[in-house]
């Protein structure tokens, strides 16, 4: 028996690697693609908290990039209780601008998800963007958008490709190298479950509110849309450029992100068991993922019962992993490993998420 747990933890483990492999061996299909009607009307909204040092950079892109729209549009903003004068600064800015299609909006501090429901329920588009106020991306990039979404009536979640900058390739490069490609192999599917929330479109029609206490917007409304019989995907001419994030709170970043996601997925876990392809997807992105600590802890008792000579082999492996790895990529590996266990109290205690927490430099 002991070697059976043994083989289905080293699988486990095997298999956040295995099954994007399976994704992109799967039947793409040759359904034709329906164009149906035009997108008529884009909302773009931002929704922001103590953004005073980015703010104007953002602005100044934003109105740059809805330049090149072909297509009504407005800029919903909301403050979200903001206390270091970001709001002063919007105003000034709009103010300075003369732009009519664009709204300031403070709301009482209840984190991001309720500040983006209240935007969207303001909202008159057809198309909703959302984006965050510490990423930049292309001026082009919103028309890119609107012509996907005219192109296909099934498309109901589109998200940008994240740019990186060179300290963050070299301090999280593996990392997100291999997330870029999970994510491509679900995009290829129309199953990509989580977004990039830097920039990110979705049609309003599909849009169920997010829940009180729900922090992870952009796993919450690829979910909901997927749920709904619509296609999820990322496309690679749509960019954004990443927040400068620090390597020294990366900790505290996973471990929002992983509580935050394992709060989404039990709230519509459920739901995703009826579309086994999405149950699959979900559980072998996010759930096995996470179970990674559990599946480590099981081999290295496992095969220790098996044989004590395992210790060494353990011992060796880790010289030469040490070995082969810088220090921050020494440091990325075990960021990867214990993120799971450090965000398990949060897990537990089913706490309000949706607080912002600045993970920026």
């Amino acid at each position: 028996m002991t070697i059976y747990i043994a083989a289905l933890a080293i699988y486990m483990l095997l298999h956040n690697f295995v099954f994007v492999l399976l994704l992109r061996a799967m039947p793409r299909g040759n359904t034709p693609v329906d164009p149906g009607l035009p997108v008529q009307r884009l909302s773009i909204v931002l929704p922001i908290y103590n953004e005073a040092a980015v703010i104007l950079s953002k602005l100044g892109s934003l109105m740059t990039a809805t330049t090149e729209l072909s297509i009504a549009y407005e800029v919903l903003i909301g403050s979200d209780g903001s206390t270091d004068g970001t709001d002063a600064a919007v105003a000034e800015f709009l103010a300075d601008h003369s732009l009519p299609n664009w709204s300031l909006h403070r709301f009482e501090n209840r984190g991001k998800c309720p500040t983006v429901n209240q935007l969207v329920e303001l909202s008159s588009g057809d198309l909703i963007v959302s984006t965050d106020a510490d990423s930049l991306f292309d001026a082009t990039s919103l028309q890119k958008i609107i012509d996907a979404f005219d192109r296909d009536q099934d498309l109901g979640c589109l998200s940008c490709v994240p740019v990186f900058n060179a300290e963050q390739m070299r301090t999280q490069g593996a990392y997100w190298k291999y997330e870029l490609a999970v994510r491509e192999a679900e995009s290829a599917l129309g199953t990509l479950i989580v977004s990039t929330g830097w920039l990110y479109a979705y049609r309003r029609e599909l849009y169920r509110p997010i829940p009180a206490g729900v922090m992870a917007d952009d796993l919450w409304i690829p979910l909901s849309v997927l749920l709904r019989g619509k296609r999820s995907v990322h496309d690679r001419e749509v960019k954004a450029l990443s927040e400068p994030t620090d390597p020294e709170l990366e900790v505290q970043r996973r471990k929002r992100v992983i509580s935050g996601g394992f709060d989404v997925v039990r709230r519509l876990g459920a739901a995703c068991l009826r579309q086994p392809l999405l149950t699959f997807v979900v559980f072998s992105h996010k759930v096995n993922r996470w179970m990674a600590p559990l599946w480590f802890g099981v081999l290295v008792v496992s095969s220790l019962l098996l044989s004590v000579y395992s210790l060494l082999a353990y011992l060796i492996f880790f010289g030469v992993l040490a070995l082969m790895l810088t220090p921050k990529g020494l440091w990325e590996a075990l960021v990867s490993l214990v993120s799971p266990l450090a965000a398990l109290p949060r897990v537990l205690a089913r706490r309000d998420l949706a607080k912002w927490e600045h993970t920026r430099k």
